[in-house]
């Protein structure tokens, strides 16, 4: 899927296909082909690994993501590569019998901020927390940038994942332009939540598709969750993310074997509880911890200020919900 050529700009949580020197000193590869054999994969990262070593910039980060069969995952996991593997998740309720897997490499001075054994032991279940009933509030959701929004945004957005006033002006007017386009080649969504007419909790998903042994695999991530402190713990990020989630499938109604939708989710500040509250789960953990260690920056308020574990996170397809407009 291409973007027209006169399409602003906008920051991209997902990348595109191929390989690119991605923010926080990272190597980036996001398959373009499907993984039958794991010396394929093994050579493909070690020849990354090389690259980064020959570049002028640093490089701290080597990750490779793609779709790969059960036997690659096998054989990956007992291989030299077995320990980089962050990331394994069973495709099959996607109607597909692979994986999709990260791979990466860190520096030793890119080390995370608990072990990540404990990291998987805190997020193995989920404690029910009586919610309060944001549908109390006089709230509208929301799933265009307005001009006015599009202030309101920069100022909710950029203290903490560092977006321009730029970048989100372009992003307002990719959804614009694709709201009037045909819904499956949709590349972006939005969901906003405005308490009276002030906007007090964003959240935004982006697709890439990556190639899988039949066809390509539509997979869209959920990500800049940002509610305004002052409104925390009034359920709305948990409301906003089912929004969000319920506009997505609608574009996919002839796909039999997707969207994937998933998020990376802060282990500091604990958005993944947030990620279950709306319907995500942690995928099976038999291969991979579904960790993802030092993956970016986040400025949560959270000391130590900088990188960030994010646990790895999918909405299984059953789990949709539809909200009241």
């Amino acid at each position: 899927m291409t973007e027209p050529l006169d399409q602003p700009p906008i920051f991209s949580s997902t990348g595109d296909r191929g390989t690119s020197v991605r923010p926080d000193d990272r190597l980036y590869h996001n398959a373009d082909s499907f993984y039958d054999d794991s010396a394929d994969v093994i050579e493909l990262f070690m020849s990354l690994k090389a690259m980064a070593a020959q570049m002028s910039e640093p490089i701290s980060r080597v990750v490779f993501r793609g779709i790969v069969s059960q036997r690659t995952v096998n054989d990956l996991r007992q291989s030299s590569l077995g320990n980089y593997l962050e990331v394994a998740m069973s495709l099959l309720p996607f109607n597909q019998p692979d994986y999709l897997v990260y791979l990466a490499q860190n520096s030793p001075t890119r080390q995370p901020l608990l072990p990540i054994s404990t990291m998987v032991q805190m997020t193995q279940s989920y404690t029910a927390v009586a919610q309060p009933n944001p549908n109390n509030l006089d709230l509208t959701i929301t799933s265009d940038i307005t001009a006015d929004g599009q202030t309101r945004l920069f100022e909710l957005w950029a203290p903490t994942f560092g977006q321009s006033a730029a970048e989100i002006a372009g992003l307002a007017k990719r959804l614009e332009a694709q709201r009037l386009g045909n819904p499956a080649e949709r590349s972006v969504w939005f969901s906003g939540i405005r308490l009276g007419s002030l906007l007090v909790s964003a959240a935004m998903a982006e697709r890439i598709s990556l190639v899988g042994r039949e066809g390509e695999l539509d997979l869209v991530e959920s990500t800049e969750w940002c509610t305004d402190s002052h409104y925390a713990r009034k359920g709305l990020m948990t409301h906003n993310l089912r929004s969000l989630h319920a506009q997505i499938p609608k574009c996919f109604s002839g796909s039999s074997s997707g969207p994937l939708i998933y998020a990376e989710c802060n282990f500091m500040s604990r958005s993944d509880r947030v990620g279950y509250r709306s319907g995500m789960r942690i995928p099976e953990r038999r291969y991979a911890p579904q960790i993802l260690s030092q993956n970016v920056t986040v400025n949560d308020g959270h000391k130590p200020a900088g990188l960030r574990d994010f646990t790895f996170m999918y909405l299984p397809p059953s789990s949709g919900q539809e909200v009241q407009q």
